[in-house]
């Protein structure tokens, strides 16, 4: 259960800044 708390915030910080980058790339 230990891992969880330090591999959530990496994936959920992964998934901001892929979505991130798309927003930005999509932006004329």
């Amino acid at each position: 259960m230990g891992w969880k708390i330090g591999y959530l915030p990496v994936e959920i910080g992964s998934k901001m800044v892929y979505n991130w980058c798309l927003n930005k790339d999509m932006r004329p």
